[in-house]
């Protein structure tokens, strides 16, 4: 609820105080509710697509590409932790009180969760910066209809892959 919500309901000078709590009270659940159904939606994507090895992506300039998901190597995996562990880990990064991972330095929050996916989308999908930078964020109701999904569930389903393997296991067939 924004502050612009809080202030239409209390600008109605027909609503006394508990009805006013009432309303605010209302749209909090409100809020709650569609974040909750968010998060439980956003876990089936990623579990559904950590199983895949191959993905369909979407660019800003409106061409189509498909990526094929690669083993991550111990250092690689490694290099990715840090950065999730560094963002998990320190929530008062600040210009005053910077954080290094690696060989980089960070000030904010924001910027080590933006690195850790980069790495996730260069190492397990091959994907450059660049190529990231473009790539659609969020899933589209229509790119998905395609199996066109964002690069953030894709990079959250390699995120998911890494720490837990995969699902399924193919036994390997005797060869006698």
């Amino acid at each position: 609820m924004s502050l612009t919500d809080v202030n239409e309901i209390v600008a109605d000078s027909s609503s006394t105080p508990e009805e006013i709590s009432k309303q605010i009270k209302e749209e909090q659940a409100k809020e709650l509710s569609y974040i909750v159904e968010a998060g439980s939606a956003a876990d089936l994507r990623i579990k559904y697509l950590a199983k895949k090895n191959e993905y369909k992506i979407a660019l800003d300039d409106g061409s189509k590409r498909t990526v094929r998901r690669q083993p991550l190597s111990a250092r690689k995996n490694k290099e990715i932790e840090d950065f999730r562990t560094g963002f998990t880990n320190n929530r008062n990064v600040s210009e005053q009180n910077p954080i290094k991972i690696g060989d980089k330095e960070f000030t904010n929050r924001s910027d080590i969760l933006f690195e850790a996916y980069v790495k996730t989308a260069e190492y397990c999908l091959g994907l450059s910066k660049n190529d990231y930078d473009s790539a659609i964020w969020e899933d589209d109701d229509i790119l998905v209809q395609e199996d066109i999904w964002g690069i953030r569930s894709i990079v959250e389903a390699c995120l998911l892959r890494a720490v837990h393997g995969q699902a399924h296991f193919h036994n390997p067939s005797k060869t006698s």
